[in-house]
């Protein structure tokens, strides 16, 4: 194709081949679709015509079983027509035998209807038809089958099936009358798109008695084919027994439009090799300009390539400059570090150090190098281990769950903390590790122990000073008591007013400060005589509490509401106080308003969080902290009663408990307190365990 004209010439013989070529497919097809339509038009009037004939031998079949299964009534109904209870019990049993029937009559063996014109629904060619049938059926050879045909009474199309019956009256005709609807619904589960079927009266032919459509006084068209039909008519078969013919014919446009996609295929087909042969062309004729270019433009491209390589080489010694610059920085930082770094080879060898890791281990300079790195480093991070890190070469710390210790030249230990990172040095991958003597931070971490354990040996005896003190304190303050009482019972109203006062004053001091020192003894007793932390539900110790309460909560005719409340790890004795001192308290301090006071519980940050939050007369915040403490008051003595232990009571059980308590003030008055407590395991198992 490389000649210009040579290929406008096969171009043209493709295209001439072409059109031949489909000139005859659309030949072949246009036959075949006209055989396989002649085919298709037969095949339908076949199974019609099948269909219509077993539709009137069912018929004839079921008015013969009902003429013999009541052939005493219709003797009966002959003999005496005046009786109207048995005819419309016969007509009731029509109506149930046969769903598509709509009348029925007798008529004597001349085809004289005895039922005189049933509701006007047994028209003139009914008795025509009766007639001959009577006349046909007492003939030896009577073919009565061939009287069935559509009848056009008015506004009622049907045909009709006629049985002859002998009786003691003599003999005659049984005729029902059935709807077309039957035959309609087999011709439209027949038909196909762009086939119609019709039924044609055989002694008219053209007439249509039935199309899927419905009867002919129902068909919006002409009852009789016109000559186009006529002449369109693909098959046309008599149906046996009846004077009917199934007649196909194909619609008039169903030919046109396969002529008019056969036409629209071969021109798409032409279409489209007329534009591949004309790109074929253009590309044949353009192939010549672009080698031509393509020479050219590759001598553009050697002499482009020659500039770029020396500009491309003059680029890579910059950029190996940078390396160097870069690497030279590098070293300077590791230098400049104020902790050791170290990178270390696959091998567990030292290829680079800082001058911070050869003072902390005591080397010379240059004397780390290539050395191993478990003659400096802990087993952690020696050799065997570098392979783990090599798995998984993520950042990490080691030193901080457990402590580590490097060695220096002379065998003295360090505590330190090592950081790894994974690297790259010359394509190699390397571990980079920043160690950092933590000496002072471990000796101050000693210290602080020794501290925390002074201090809780401390704690611990002044709990126990606490609790011997108040104990041995009850007995003296006992005995005061009790003569105290003594002298008030036997004195007062002996003496003058002064003495009763100072009767008065001895007597509640003792009795106050009786409670003060029953109240340091439970205090005390908080961390020593606890019991052990189990699940407990929460919800069965605040009703324990809220029982204990009832006097108060009736007196005060406080309203309680509470939510739902957990399993938690508790000690229960200590719980129930801690509640009972929460909620006394809410009762205690209320204002002038009914007491309400609300307990809820909510599951935050692993933890279960409870509060109590009331109406009450509420706190300052200046106070939140210090109403926490032993022996803190707000209030005077003549105010509320107590001793000022309860919320420092309540302060250690829950720290006993490793949770924590707070109060804030409500924007409406009144006070939340909130205190934490650690979670259970699940319901089932803690109650299992409890």
């Amino acid at each position: 194709f490389r000649s210009k004209h040579l290929s406008e010439l096969f171009f043209l013989i493709v295209v001439v081949v072409t059109v031949a070529l489909l000139w005859w497919n659309g030949q072949v097809r246009l036959v075949q679709f006209e055989q396989s339509q002649a085919e298709l038009g037969q095949s339908l009037s076949e199974t019609t015509a099948t269909g219509i004939e077993r539709i009137i031998a069912d018929r004839v079949r079921e008015v013969t079983l009902f003429v013999d299964d009541f052939h005493g009534d219709i003797d009966r109904l002959a003999s005496n027509l005046d009786d109207d209870d048995l005819l419309d019990q016969i007509t009731e049993q029509v109506v149930q035998h046969f769903p598509g029937a709509f009348t029925f009559t007798l008529a004597d063996p001349k085809g004289n209807p005895l039922l005189e014109d049933i509701e006007g629904l047994v028209g003139d060619l009914c008795r025509v038809d009766i007639r001959q049938f009577s006349l046909s059926s007492v003939e030896p050879d009577g073919q009565h089958l061939d009287r069935i045909f559509i009848h056009p009474q008015p506004f009622h199309y049907h045909f009709d099936i006629m049985i002859p019956w002998k009786g003691s009256a003599g003999t005659g005709v049984f005729f029902v009358s059935f709807e077309a609807t039957e035959l309609i619904h087999l011709i439209a589960a027949h038909e196909v798109p762009g086939q119609r079927i019709y039924l044609e009266r055989t002694d008219a032919p053209g007439l249509i008695e039935v199309s899927s459509e419905g009867t002919r006084n129902q068909i919006d068209r002409e009852m009789r084919f016109s000559k186009l039909e006529e002449a369109r008519v693909g098959s046309r078969l008599s149906i046996s027994g009846t004077r009917w013919s199934a007649v196909v014919i194909p619609d008039v446009s169903l030919m046109d439009n396969f002529r008019s996609q056969l036409i629209r295929q071969s021109s798409l087909t032409l279409v489209g090799v007329i534009v591949i042969g004309l790109v074929l062309v253009v590309f044949n004729q353009r192939e010549e300009r672009r080698r031509t270019d393509a020479e050219k433009a590759l001598e553009r491209s050697n002499a482009e390539l020659d500039i770029r390589v020396h500009q491309r080489t003059r680029e890579l010694n910059s950029a190996i400059a940078d390396v160097r610059e870069n690497e030279l920085r590098f070293r300077t930082l590791i230098e400049l570090a104020p902790f050791a770094i170290v990178v270390i080879d696959r091998a567990g060898h030292i290829r680079l150090a800082s001058a911070a890791a050869y003072r902390m281990f005591g080397v010379d300079e240059g004397d780390l190098l290539e050395r191993s790195v478990d003659d400096f480093l802990p087993e952690e991070l020696g050799v065997k281990h570098i392979g783990d890190f090599d798995q998984d070469p993520e950042p990490r710390m080691l030193g901080l769950s457990r402590p580590l210790d490097a060695h220096r030249l002379d065998g003295t230990r360090i505590p330190v903390e090592i950081g790894l990172s994974p690297a790259y040095v010359d394509g190699q991958q390397m571990i980079v590790a920043f160690v950092s003597d933590i000496s002072e931070r471990r000796a101050a971490e000693l210290l602080a122990a020794e501290r925390a354990e002074s201090l809780e040996q401390s704690n611990q005896e002044l709990e126990q000073f606490a609790y011997v003190a108040s104990h041995d304190l009850r007995e003296p303050l006992r005995m005061i008591s009790s003569y105290l009482g003594l002298l008030s019972r036997r004195y007062t109203g002996q003496l003058d007013d002064d003495a009763d006062e100072f009767i008065h004053f001895a007597v509640d001091g003792a009795a106050r400060m009786s409670g003060m020192i029953e109240d340091l003894l439970q205090y005390s007793r908080i961390g020593t005589q606890g019991g052990e932390l189990h699940p407990t539900n929460s919800g069965e110790a605040l009703s324990e509490v809220l029982r204990d309460l009832s006097m108060a909560i009736e007196e005060g005719e406080a309203q309680i509401e509470v939510g739902d409340m957990p399993w938690v790890m508790a000690d229960s004795t200590q719980l129930r106080r801690l509640l009972s001192n929460l909620i006394g308290n809410a009762l205690k301090y209320r204002g002038e308003a009914i007491p309400e006071i609300s307990i809820h519980s909510e599951f935050k940050n692993s933890r279960w969080e409870f509060t109590i939050s009331d109406n009450g007369i509420g706190i300052d915040p200046e106070f939140h902290d210090r109403i926490f403490r032993i022996f803190q008051r707000l209030h005077g003595r003549g105010e509320y009663s107590g001793s000022g232990l309860g919320l420092a009571v309540c302060r250690k059980i829950v720290e006993r408990h490793g949770g924590q308590i707070w109060v804030e003030s409500r924007p409406l008055g009144g006070s939340l307190f909130v205190f934490t407590l650690g979670e259970a395991q699940s319901q089932k198992e803690a109650a299992k365990e409890f």
